[in-house]
């Protein structure tokens, strides 16, 4: 019976991990799981959900990886340009970029965060492949935190493909100062 649960156990991660390179694939993205690093569970939440999520063995860092595909919206906003109705309006999905983050950091944090940084576009595009991007600190509402008291938001954006939320989740500065620089560029998109 053991052997039983190990095997599922070790097929829903595959699954997990698979689903999530997938994802990736799909949205232009690559992902590089950090050496010695496992996989945790996903904690369903109504803050954000996020589709895989890894730690330092045994260590008290969780980053959370969340990409949302801009594919289909694309393609019914273009449709929409080439039909649109007199009076109708439909937002390029490639400009909701700011709103998303902030929407994002203001539900994992429960109000609106204190600042945000933006990454300049060469920095960004040479370190991430992405067109935008920045980072948020946010302390986490209970629900999405567990039991971290904090969190450093990444945000990614490569136009027509996704926008990618990592969340680096952290009870002291010294984890994060530790851990964020070997995880911070494991998703990024490609060249």
């Amino acid at each position: 019976m053991l052997f039983f649960y190990l095997l599922l156990s070790l097929c829903l991660a595959t699954r997990d991990i698979t689903e999530f390179n997938q994802l990736a694939l799909r949205t232009g993205m690559v992902f590089t799981q950090p050496a010695r690093w496992e996989e945790v569970p996903v904690v369903k939440n109504s803050q954000m959900n996020y589709n895989y999520a890894i730690k330092p063995n045994g260590k008290d860092f969780e980053v959370r990886y969340r990409i949302q595909p801009l594919d289909e919206m694309v393609k019914k906003y273009q449709e929409w340009q080439k039909n649109k109705p007199p009076g109708s309006m439909m937002l390029d999905p490639n400009n909701l970029y700011a709103g998303m983050v902030m929407a994002t950091a203001a539900n994992i944090g429960g109000k609106m965060p204190a600042d945000g940084k933006s990454f300049p576009p060469d920095a960004v595009k040479r370190d991430f492949g992405a067109d935008k991007g920045g980072v948020t600190m946010v302390i986490p509402i209970k629900e999405f935190a567990q039991n971290y008291k904090y969190c450093f938001m990444l945000t990614l954006q490569k136009a027509d493909r996704s926008v990618a939320y990592i969340f680096f989740m952290a009870n002291s500065q010294e984890d994060l100062n530790t851990y964020l620089p070997v995880a911070f560029t494991a998703l990024k998109y490609k060249e």
